[in-house]
């Protein structure tokens, strides 16, 4: 069990270093901002406007709780190896093990979506490959 935990502290330490990288509380506190303006009696009044911010809105939203629920998930794996570190079920050493490697391959996959967090990165794109002489 100290290997989990030991592998949980360093997932939650990188998921905090992205985390800052991010700037999750500045996300946190833009989507504040947006759903202040979103409040306002007369936010419909432009549509395009109100449209732009509410998507905006549900980005940042669906973003901060991806986060979140990665660390809750983190954090209660390693709460429960701690709990059970001096205990010898094999049944729940296996469960854990799972459980961490999905949450390993959720962070690869959200580490990856930060080398495309870029500001373009949400348009869509269209690509052509163009055959040339060259015989392939």
């Amino acid at each position: 069990m100290q290997e989990i935990i030991n592998q949980t502290r360093e997932l939650e330490q990188r998921v905090t270093e992205f985390g800052i990288q991010l700037n999750i509380v500045g996300m946190q506190i833009n989507l504040n901002v947006l759903e202040t303006e979103m409040s306002n009696s007369d936010f419909w009044q432009n549509q395009s406007h109100a449209q732009t911010v509410s998507k905006e809105s549900n980005d940042l939203q669906a973003e901060l709780a991806t986060w979140k629920s990665l660390q809750d998930d983190i954090h209660t794996v390693r709460e429960l190896a701690e709990l059970s570190v001096d205990q010898a079920d094999s049944e729940l050493h296996a469960e854990l093990e799972t459980k961490l490697a999905d949450l390993q391959k959720s962070f690869s996959e959200l580490e990856f979506h930060i080398l495309l967090g870029g500001e373009y990165d949400t348009y869509p794109v269209l690509i052509g490959i163009h055959a040339g002489a060259g015989g392939v």
